[in-house]
């Protein structure tokens, strides 16, 4: 995108959400600090009832009180650690739910071979 205009970049954010069925978040350092965009992706993404996981990339497998944006927390998100196997895993099997923190249990990671 080629512009500065807050309003066209949103509009067409939001196209690009209404076409996924789901929709990930890369949760950092400063993640829940981010407003202006990342804020508001989610609550479209929210609206539009995507699948939605949280993307820790300091390797937490749960939800992260200290870098998530309280906006996903108990509304059904799948938050993992960023690793390709498992990821790959949730984008073949994870089941939208309406609430909760959701993580995958310690077997199905030593399943794909985590330790």
């Amino acid at each position: 995108m080629n512009s500065e205009n807050e309003e066209y970049i949103k509009g067409l954010i939001r196209e690009r959400i209404n076409m996924s069925g789901t929709f990930i978040s890369l949760i950092g350092a400063d993640t829940k600090s981010k407003h202006k965009f990342v804020r508001w992706e989610m609550e479209v993404a929210l609206e539009k009832n995507c699948r939605i996981i949280g993307i820790n990339l300091d390797g937490n497998r749960n939800f992260d009180n200290i870098r998530c944006p309280p906006i996903l927390k108990n509304k059904g998100v799948l938050f993992l650690p960023f690793s390709p196997n498992i990821i790959a895993y949730a984008l073949e099997n994870f089941q939208k739910k309406e609430e909760g923190n959701l993580v995958y249990k310690d077997s199905v990671y030593r399943e794909l071979g985590y330790e």
